[in-house]
């Protein structure tokens, strides 16, 4: 089945939600303690990468934290869109660059992190981290010059590394 493409009733339209228009989904079934199972699942999915230690950085938010931002990153790779990533805003770097964010709250602190599906056919982390500063809900401006330093690196590693691939 193919999203975006009306082949039957409204049960096509709800699998694909969330999905961009020309995903491929197969079907597939498999067997959990003894009761069969059957789903479709997207055929193809966007590559990560992660710009500098936004690796490192996730890996030090707490596990349900890091579980959220997971399903958003995978969300993003299969070409859809989470409901908790909101497009990022407080500098014009960010219009229409496609930079999203999960805010996820957990024990009394908030913790964001940061990604781009600017790019065709690949995802870049740029940033994750607890939000400290009390004024607001505004990310702090040196979060905000990090995230525009890391949008930069993301395209010049785009450009070097996934452009010619892209447009052949």
């Amino acid at each position: 089945m193919t999203c975006g493409r009306r082949l039957s009733p409204s049960w096509a339209g709800a699998r694909c939600e969330g999905l961009a228009p020309g995903t491929t989904l197969s079907y597939s079934s498999f067997t959990i303690g003894g009761i069969g199972l059957a789903i479709n699942l997207p055929t193809a999915q966007k590559p990560v990468e992660w710009i500098g230690s936004s690796l490192d950085e996730l890996k030090e938010l707490p596990e349900e934290v890091r579980r959220e931002v997971g399903h958003a990153i995978f969300t993003a790779q299969i070409g859809g869109k989470h409901p908790s990533a909101k497009p990022l805003t407080g500098d014009k770097a960010f219009k229409g660059a496609g930079v999203l964010e999960v805010v996820e709250d957990h024990d009394g602190n908030t913790y964001r992190a940061v990604y781009t599906v600017r790019f065709e056919g690949v995802v870049y982390i740029l940033h994750a981290f607890q939000k400290k500063s009390k004024k607001g809900i505004a990310t702090p401006k040196e979060e905000v010059d990090r995230i525009k330093r890391r949008l930069a690196a993301a395209m010049a590693h785009y450009e070097e590394n996934y452009r010619a691939r892209n447009a052949g």
